[in-house]
């Protein structure tokens, strides 16, 4: 039987556009950005290493605040990084639905967004099955 080795890169927990009420208006626009650059150095990150699949593990956005910036913000981020692939399992804060980002988003042909509250395998790698679920 012959191995062969992958790498992935997985992450969660952005929370692109949450509102960071609590600091001012001044400190919550700063923190978004912040999290944008994140975003940014997360997918840098990927294609440097060229990872074989960018895992998101949920919780990428707040649930009903995103904005059209956003979208669009996430839908270069992840096509400029293909043909790696990119799973994202929405988490309870970003809940996969007929009015979420996930569904307004125009996705490239490399992101996958498992839309089901039941276990889903992707097939999308040789050889490998990568299991996940949307709240």
């Amino acid at each position: 039987m012959k191995f062969c080795s992958m790498r992935f890169l997985s992450f969660s927990d952005l929370h692109l556009d949450a509102p960071f009420a609590q600091g001012g208006r001044d400190l919550a626009d700063l923190r978004r950005a912040e999290l944008r650059r994140t975003l940014r150095r997360i997918t840098g990150l990927a294609a440097e290493l060229g990872v074989d699949a960018l895992l998101c593990a949920g919780d990428l956005y707040e649930h009903d605040r995103f904005t059209p910036d956003t979208v669009t913000l996430l839908e270069r981020e992840f096509e400029a990084i293909a043909p790696i692939p990119v799973l994202i399992s929405p988490g309870n804060h970003d809940w996969y639905g007929s009015k979420s980002l996930y569904s307004a988003a125009a996705w490239g042909a490399n992101v996958h967004v498992f839309t089901s509250r039941e276990w889903t395998a992707w097939n999308g790698l040789d050889g490998v099955r990568i299991w996940g679920f949307a709240h």
